[in-house]
């Protein structure tokens, strides 16, 4: 801790002198001698406090020696804060200035110091004289310690930290102890005070930790106590980490704030458990005057009362964390915090920031984000150059604008998760985003819709931002546009090739073709175009790996300009670069979605097609082509009109997982091939009577390959029997059994979540084997490892033909009351589940048993 504060101190040392070269700036008449005088002795005590670092664990005037080097430190690096900023005030002022002026301005400024007034020079010089004067007594009594001089980093020494853990059976002879130490804990006597600790006590390796974990671990103590908490002491003694290591034992449900620290403590945290106002909150934290770290947690309802307060008395602030604490306003005071770094002010009710943050040249991180009634920023926050990290991300809705102006300034911004364009020469302006060059993963800018010159665009120099990895561009617009310019911003944007994720939102344009920049993105999500009715030519993307298409309105069929090509009534016809080819050649086969993985469609309400389905015919023509050869998932969530999925997506080889949810529609081919899981979710949802809704028709346990299947949601389905193992009246069944086929052969795991009016499932009860002409020798899910059943609460029986599988290897029933009770040991189903070696049970109240 101290090689930390020391190493801090002494590179802002080092950039005080770069200032003075840099910018011109003089130092004090004698205080440069001073400040040298302290970089040596600084470098001294470096030099040693490995070794002090070590010694401080057994030597107490070692320890008070590096608390009073921490003190100095501390306190230096506050100087040194004073120092920078207002350099940086007065640079500001140089870089404001009209150029014709700026000459006479300079003068005039580096004359003083770069400081407003000559006093605040005069102030610094004089503490960092009283500093050297400290330090120099630190260093007079560094030498009685005799240290050891290493350039070796501090030896981190460990300690075995002791756990509840004990095994009883194996500790004898404490029994007495264990005894006596109970009954003082379990003692109900109303006589005397109330006992609030038992020490024991004596020399090391007698058993104290042993007696205190046998005692810990003892039935009538669990029971006896609401709440047990293990914590290790260990030496050296911080009293810091135990308190947190209680609160979080309590998981910070603390009924008040603990306050551990001196009145020079540094860094504290605030726990609210019952604070609702401020008139609960810790009277005590205005005194300490040296706080740097301010954290306050538990979300009281409001703290708008304490901030000026705090504000004027905790001046030394460099972290101050205030998320979800009901503050309307932010006192302009907080300009005064000048050491600030990190300033967390999310999920509060904030609508604009005072002017006076943008005084806090310090400032590394500032986060207003889930600020849900948030308008704007300051104005002037180009001036905090230092910046590298600004949060303003909301979720969404469709009036939300912040007001941005000023961020050409923000050159050292390392993250910004949202900008908002207002258009041309109105205070959000695109272009201003031309200097944040070292911007890092996603970026999402909005109202991108309302730019009225595709140039701004281009001078916003997307490309030069080279660690940028994923961008989210919304072509939303406040106004009635009546030019849409999507298509020019969309070719303007141009980011660095590092860019590999791309999301566009309420898009107005046609593609036809894409810019060529997008051919390298990897992955791809489009969502909310409300006017197309044409997907883009997707399929020409040859890096794409994943692609999401999310509620577009208007599109009822998907074709082959989806894949990119054209295709004609020409039976003869071929494809090549998405157009006609005059004669069949291998040279001529086109590949569509060359490296595509994963392809999902979310909430296309009116989608009915998509072409390319199954049949005897291909109706695209399309058979001089390779379509997605790399796909291995597809999802469909909420195409309730969708009809079929085509061939060429489930007869892939590479295929292997479907995931169908409220697609009420969609049917798959019986010659479904590969390995494939399946999620689906019900056909006809909420019709028809429960007591006769069955499942789909008999495919399902027809498909070859399949080896997972996951049912969820299906509240109507009352019964489940043949059509689900893809036993229809056809089947080849004699005399009970069926002689040449199976059903589900390659199923492993099999779920059911969520069906509410699920009663009975054919051949779950003796007797049912006459019902459904199914013997127990029939081969039905032999492959069958995992089965899970999970709120089904009607659920009468299992399947007696799978339980008695000697595959089955878990089976898991969760809060489904009727079969529960049954495969518990001693119930009726258990003869049939026994040699299982992994069973399950949740019940509703919530309590396991296994």
């Amino acid at each position: 801790m101290a090689d930390a504060l020391v190493s801090v101190v002494m590179e802002q040392l080092s950039l005080m002198f770069a200032q003075e070269v840099q910018q011109e700036v003089r130092l004090v008449v004698g205080v440069k001698n001073e400040v040298k005088k302290l970089t040596s002795n600084f470098q001294a005590i470096q030099a040693v406090l490995a070794d002090a670092e070590e010694r401080q664990l057994k030597d107490g005037s070692i320890q008070r020696w590096i608390d009073q080097l921490k003190g100095v430190s501390y306190d230096m690096d506050d100087v040194l804060d004073e120092w920078g900023t207002a350099i940086a005030k007065s640079q500001m002022k140089v870089n404001e200035h009209p150029r014709k002026t700026a000459r006479k301005v300079c003068s005039m400024i580096f004359s003083c110091l770069c400081f407003r007034e000559v006093g605040l020079r005069r102030d610094i010089a004089h503490k960092i004289k009283e500093l050297n004067e400290r330090i120099d007594g630190i260093v007079i009594e560094k030498d009685r310690f005799h240290f050891k001089s290493s350039e070796v980093g501090i030896k981190q020494l460990e300690y075995q930290k002791t756990t509840s853990v004990i095994d009883a059976t194996e500790t004898k002879g404490r029994e007495k102890d264990k005894d006596r130490v109970m009954n003082m804990l379990l003692s109900q006597s109303s006589q005397g005070p109330a006992l609030r600790t038992i020490s024991l006590v004596g020399m090391g390796g007698i058993g104290k930790t042993t007696l205190a974990q046998l005692v810990y671990n003892d039935h009538k103590v669990a029971t006896h106590f609401k709440k047990r908490i293990w914590v290790c002491v260990s030496d050296p003694f911080d009293e810091i980490r135990i308190a947190k290591a209680i609160l979080e034992a309590f998981k910070v449900s603390a009924s008040d704030a603990i306050e551990l620290q001196t009145l020079d403590a540094r860094h504290t945290m605030v726990v609210f458990g019952n604070y609702n106002t401020y008139s609960s909150f810790p009277a005590t934290i205005h005194k300490f005057k040296k706080l740097r770290s301010l954290i306050v947690d538990g979300r009281p309802s409001s703290m708008n009362a304490a901030l000026p307060n705090l504000i004027a008395n905790l001046s030394c602030l460099r972290t101050l964390r205030l998320s979800g604490c009901g503050i309307e306003e932010v006192p302009s005071n907080i300009g005064k915090l000048i050491h600030l770094r990190h300033v967390d002010l999310s999920e509060n009710e904030i609508r604009e920031l005072p002017e006076e943050m943008c005084e806090l040249y310090n400032m590394l991180t500032l986060d207003v984000s889930f600020c849900q009634k948030l308008e704007r920023l300051p104005d002037n926050i180009g001036r905090l150059v230092k910046l590298r990290h600004l949060k303003v991300f909301i979720y969404r809705h469709d009036s939300w604008f912040v007001k941005m102006r000023g961020f050409e300034g923000l050159s050292s911004l390392r993250e910004l998760d949202e900008f908002h364009v207002s258009g041309s020469g109105e205070v959000s302006n695109i272009e201003d985003l031309r200097n944040l060059n070292h911007l890092q993963g996603s970026l999402t800018i909005s109202w991108l819709g309302d730019v009225k010159d595709p140039n701004e665009v281009k001078r916003a120099e997307f490309k030069r931002k080279k660690h940028l990895t994923r961008l989210d561009l919304w072509f939303d617009s406040r106004t009635d546009r009546r030019i849409i310019r999507d298509v020019e911003v969309l070719e303007a944007l141009e980011p660095n090739p590092n860019v590999d994720s791309l999301a566009i939102g309420c898009y107005q344009g046609i593609i036809r073709v894409f810019p060529s920049w997008i051919n390298k993105i990897k992955v791809v999500r489009l969502f909310k175009w409300g006017k197309i009715e044409n997907l883009p030519p997707l399929g020409k993307l040859q890096s794409l790996e994943k692609l999401t298409v999310e509620e577009m309105e208007c599109i009822k069929k998907v074709g082959h300009e989806f894949l990119g090509m054209k295709v004609d009534d020409d039976d003869d016809c071929n494809i090549r670069n998405g157009e006609m080819a005059p004669s069949p050649s291998p040279s001529n086969t086109i590949i569509a979605f060359p490296k595509l993985k994963s392809l999902t469609f979310i909430d296309m309400k009116n989608w009915e097609e998509w072409e390319g389905r199954g049949g005897n015919e291909d109706k695209t023509n399309i058979f001089n082509s390779i379509i997605m050869p790399s796909l291995r998932y597809l999802e469909l969530v909420g195409c309730p009109k969708l009809k079929a999925v085509p061939d060429y997506v489930l007869q892939s080889t590479t295929f292997r997982r479907l995931h169908a949810d409220n697609c009420e529609s969609l049917r798959i081919p019986r010659n479904t091939s590969h390995h494939i899981v399946i999620s689906m979710a019900p056909n006809n949802m909420g019709k028809g009577n429960p007591s006769e809704e069955k499942m789909w028709e008999d495919y399902l346990g027809k498909l070859p390959s399949l080896e997972k299947l996951r049912v969820y949601g299906m509240g109507c389905v009352g019964r489940m029997g043949r059509e689900f193992l893809g036993l229809g009246v056809d089947s080849d069944i004699s005399n009970g059994e069926m002689t040449s086929s199976s059903s589900f052969p390659k199923l492993e795991s099999l779920s059911f979540w969520y069906m509410g009016e699920w009663k009975e499932w054919e051949g779950g009860e003796k007797g049912n084997e006459d019902k459904t002409n199914i013997s127990i020798s029939t081969k039905i899910m032999p492959s069958l490892h995992y089965l899970k059943i999970v709120y089904c609460l009607e659920l009468k029986a299992l399947l007696d033909y799978v339980l008695q599988s000697t595959t089955l290897e878990q089976l898991t029933i969760k809060f489904s009351p009727i079969i529960g009770a049954q495969f518990k040991a001693g119930g009726k189903g258990w003869p049939n589940t026994s040699h299982t070696p992994t069973i399950t049970f949740e019940e509703l109240n919530y309590r396991s048993a296994i």
